[in-house]
């Protein structure tokens, strides 16, 4: 790994950072904002830089910071280390790298960061003399994920008229039109949006692939609906009863937002489409492959259906590696290494939750992507299509998502193509 140039934007975003203990830079996803980090420590004048960053991308960040970082001390834990062993008791420079991974109110790895309710100073962050937060999806399902980041990270921007700190509650009736759904809180949209962006202003730092890379055009994003054969009536079946009904209900009230509320109460059906969906996309695969398609990231969900993929396309004479959960940070790497370097290595087999977010270099030889298996959170697929629409990508880059012909789940497909993240508004796309 050879030192890295910076772009003027990132020079202008590390610049940014090194000015202040407390920021976000929330630059869409791909353009390069680790780089951003490393330099900003160094303009600080940091000798000590410290990041916490999920597990999948922890020596891609101790390889970049070997190359670019002139700071004399350098780690790189991942969140799980940073909430059960904790952090040293002086840092200087501290990233928080996706650090939407602290979305969550009132778990471990949020309240080990960012202290106890509603988070005091007792929180890692703590130890250092700046941080700096950093990710391209900042409210991956809703606005309610903002809420922690504002408090945790900067509270001033929740400070109301009177000079308190909005509650959670306050925040959300103020900025969502919501209420408490069976399953949890349900979002059904938002308000308010410019006032809230104008809250964050003062503390992020925001650039939009259109804005700073000069023949960046939008990836085209189409839906593929297969045909499963005599799948397709067991499948009709199971989606007017039991979790398919959830599925349908849910919506036929709430719209394919509502989903992202019931995926703890869903894993069944979603694993049975999954399965379903093997043959044609393997079939699929290889006919693309054979007309002269090089390289084909995949996108799954479960470990099940990239087993049953990639066995299927060595039947057919093409190579494949996966990249999932449950591997270690070796086996990743030469994974990702297999994938990028070997010519006969046709297939990526990405798991959406160990590889949506982080993994660079892919783009340096796959411009095409199958989500085989989606997110029911619009931000994880766009985290993930990141993984090829990135710094580096020289070709049109086309996107598509796998549906099943004639079934709910084929509607639900053609819809999560259409959709427009909700953090347009807000953040910008």
């Amino acid at each position: 790994m050879t030192a890295i140039e910076l772009f003027p934007y990132q020079e202008e975003g590390a610049r940014w950072l090194s000015k202040r203990h407390r920021a976000l830079l929330l630059d869409s996803p791909g353009l390069g904002k680790t780089i951003q980090g490393i330099k900003a420590a160094e303009y600080a004048g940091m000798d000590r830089l410290d990041v916490v960053c999920p597990a999948s991308v922890r020596t891609q960040w101790l390889g970049v910071m070997e190359k670019n970082s002139t700071a004399e001390k350098q780690h790189a834990y991942s969140y799980n280390h940073a909430r059960d062993k904790g952090l040293p008791n002086r840092m200087g420079a501290l990233v928080l790298d996706e650090m939407h991974a602290l979305k969550g109110r009132n778990s471990g790895r949020t309240i080990a960061l960012y202290g106890t309710q509603e988070y005091g100073t007792d929180g890692l962050i703590y130890n250092a003399d700046r941080v700096w937060g950093m990710t391209g999806t900042p409210m991956p399902k809703d606005a309610s994920d903002l809420y922690p980041m504002m408090l945790g990270m900067v509270p001033a921007s929740l400070t109301r008229r009177d000079g308190r700190v909005m509650d959670f509650w306050s925040f959300m009736k103020r900025y969502t039109d919501y209420y408490n759904g069976s399953y949890g809180i349900v979002v059904k949209g938002h308000k308010n949006q410019d006032e809230l962006r104008d809250r964050l202003d003062p503390y992020m730092l925001r650039r939009l692939k259109r804005d700073v890379m000069k023949d960046w055009k939008k990836p085209i994003v189409a839906d593929i609906q297969f045909d499963v054969g005599p799948g397709l009536k067991a499948l009709l079946a199971a989606e007017q009863e039991g979790e398919g009904a959830l599925v349908a209900r849910t919506v036929k009230r709430h719209g394919i937002e509502g989903l992202a509320n019931i995926t703890d109460h869903s894993a069944t059906i979603r694993r049975y489409t999954g399965l379903l969906l093997i043959g044609p996309v393997t079939e699929w695969l290889a006919d693309k492959l054979d007309n002269g398609e090089k390289k084909v990231v995949v996108v799954c969900f479960h470990r099940e259906v990239m087993e049953g993929i990639q066995k299927g396309l060595k039947k057919r004479g093409y190579d494949s590696v996966m990249y999932r959960g449950g591997m270690t940070e070796a086996a990743k790497d030469l994974a990702k290494k297999t994938f990028i370097e070997a010519k006969r290595c046709a297939v990526m087999l990405l798991q959406i939750i160990a590889g949506g977010t982080g993994l660079d270099g892919l783009q340096k030889v796959a411009s095409r992507m199958l989500l085989a298996e989606y997110s029911w959170i619009p931000t994880d697929n766009e985290q993930a299509i990141g993984r090829i629409d990135r710094i580096g990508q020289k070709n049109p880059v086309l996107v598509e998502f796998a549906g099943i012909a004639g079934s709910l789940h084929g509607k639900i497909t053609a819809a999560f193509t259409r959709r427009a993240s909700d953090n347009e508004e807000i953040f910008g796309v």
